[in-house]
């Protein structure tokens, strides 16, 4: 019986360790790539995080670009897949209040077909209960696939508390109507939902498209976030076009001389 408890604290230690944040692991205030295949019960994950930065500094200026096309487990994933339907989704929650409730500047980043629909208080302390604890399905998805560090990637078989089934039927989308995935190679929008500063009076969180920030997971591996407002500004512009006239009047300039 000792041995029995002593185990069972330990289990409970190694949670706490994989829920508490660190960028060296799959958690709290990582962003993450899942795709997932219904039919052959294969899921493929990526922490993205050294791409990205986290949840709580990424910005919308970025463009991302991971080619996973040579990567023994996205390889091993499309072997076993064939040509089944494959969705994908990127996510990431930064749980400030580590359970407590209404604190400040809690807050996730999801894909989604369409506009989230509104996210009450209530339901952001819902999840974020979910995330700190084992028994939450986020905090099981974290703990589960606690040794994916930032860069890293994983193959899971089955349905578990680690695989795609688990982010697809009890993430985010239970906490609002948002249709987090999409089939591989379908531009998907993407959006944060902050919960602002204030009291327990407030009912409503911030939700926020990344404007014109779209990601891309194609059928080839290269995942890649795109932000067609992200272009180069007028003075950076005029610049280069500067730069290339006085090359042409240059190469003019040699070959009258010659």
């Amino acid at each position: 019986m000792k041995l029995k408890k002593l185990g069972a604290l330990v289990a409970s230690a190694v949670t706490m360790l994989a829920l508490s944040g660190q960028a060296s692991a799959l958690g709290n205030n990582d962003i993450f790539l899942v795709a997932y295949d219904e039919t052959a019960a294969k899921t493929f994950i990526a922490n993205i995080t050294n791409v990205t930065g986290t949840v709580s500094s990424f910005a919308n200026s970025i463009s991302a670009n991971v080619n996973f096309s040579t990567d023994q487990n996205w390889i091993d994933f499309k072997t076993a897949v064939g040509a089944d339907v494959v969705t994908y989704q990127v996510l990431g929650l930064n749980a400030v209040g580590n359970g407590a409730a209404y604190n400040a500047n809690d807050s996730l980043v999801l894909t989604s077909t369409a506009n989230p629909s509104p996210f009450r208080n209530g339901a952001m302390n819902t999840l974020v209960a979910s995330s700190t604890s084992y028994a939450g399905s986020i905090g099981a998805f974290w703990s589960d696939n606690s040794t994916i560090a930032s860069g890293a990637t994983a193959l899971i078989s089955g349905g578990g508390n680690n695989s795609g089934a688990n982010v697809k039927t009890n993430f985010f989308s239970q906490y609002t109507t948002a249709n987090t995935a999409a089939n591989i190679g379908t531009d998907l929008n993407f959006y944060s939902v902050t919960r602002p500063v204030g009291t327990t009076s407030l009912t409503s969180m911030v939700i926020a498209p990344f404007s014109a920030g779209t990601w891309n997971l194609s059928s080839l591996g290269s995942l890649t976030y795109s932000n067609v407002a992200a272009v180069p500004e007028a003075s950076d512009l005029s610049m280069m076009v500067a730069g290339l006239g006085l090359i042409g009047f240059i190469a003019r300039r040699r070959k009258t001389l010659a």
